[in-house]
């Protein structure tokens, strides 16, 4: 067994890191280090176009962990479930308040948390209004996704084909997009408040999450200039 340079654990003799620093490689360059491998080879005798790639994936995993390093501060949007998962999933194209968004949020990274409130009329009302079926993963509770704040719009000025059009009859909507939704990442309830920073080791698990879903859709977004980060 050998190990992976980033953590130390332990992978097969043949392998390069372990499955979550691997999957922090850009999916074009992991296709290039696996076409690269000859299995039947030790990785000492491995080719010359093989041992580039790995080089090239071992340092692409290095910038992604140092970009890991500028987390940053995650504003909580906590959303009743399963409305949560709803939006995270895009399902549902915008998440109804009665109060329009903060205008210093628009455009920043936010958190997207299924609180601990449930509203089973609301899964009813996404089935019969367009079709939507909350699945077992839509009333788990904690931090489900990492997303940018796009806009909010008041119900009064929705025009016909606007995707909340249908969506709100008062109030605000407000909208997302380039959600990274992912498995929950749990927490004391107390530590989850609507509109306000996660605690700094909760923010951290998100991004980490976040990190590895673009990895694996091989997608590239940056940390936006201006963004408070925590370090």
């Amino acid at each position: 067994m050998t190990t992976c340079p980033f953590c130390g654990e332990k992978i097969p003799p043949r392998g390069l890191l372990c499955s979550v620093h691997w999957l922090l490689v850009p999916a074009a360059l992991r296709a290039k280090v696996s076409g690269a491998f000859d299995p039947t080879r030790l990785p000492e005798e491995q080719s010359e176009a093989y041992l580039r790639a790995a080089g090239e994936a071992t340092r692409a995993a290095g910038r992604a962990i140092d970009r890991l390093q500028v987390v940053p501060r995650l504003v909580s949007i906590a959303i009743p479930r399963p409305w949560a998962w709803l939006v995270a999933t895009g399902a549902v194209p915008v998440h109804a308040r009665p109060y329009p968004a903060p205008p210093a949020l628009l455009g920043q990274r936010v958190a997207i948390v299924a609180s601990t409130q449930i509203d089973r009329e609301g899964a009813i009302a996404a089935r019969q209004h367009a079709g939507v079926e909350a699945t077992p993963d839509a009333w788990a509770f904690g931090v489900i996704a990492v997303a940018t704040l796009d806009r909010c719009v008041a119900a009064t000025d929705v025009k016909e084909g606007d995707p909340a059009d249908g969506w709100l009859a008062r109030g605000y909507g407000w909208s997302f997009r380039e959600v990274v939704a992912f498995p929950p990442v749990t927490t004391r309830t107390r530590d989850l408040v609507d509109l306000q920073c996660l605690p700094d080791a909760i923010a951290r698990r998100a991004w980490y999450r976040r990190l590895v879903g673009l990895a694996r859709a091989d997608v590239a977004d940056p940390i936006p200039a201006g963004t408070p980060p925590i370090h």
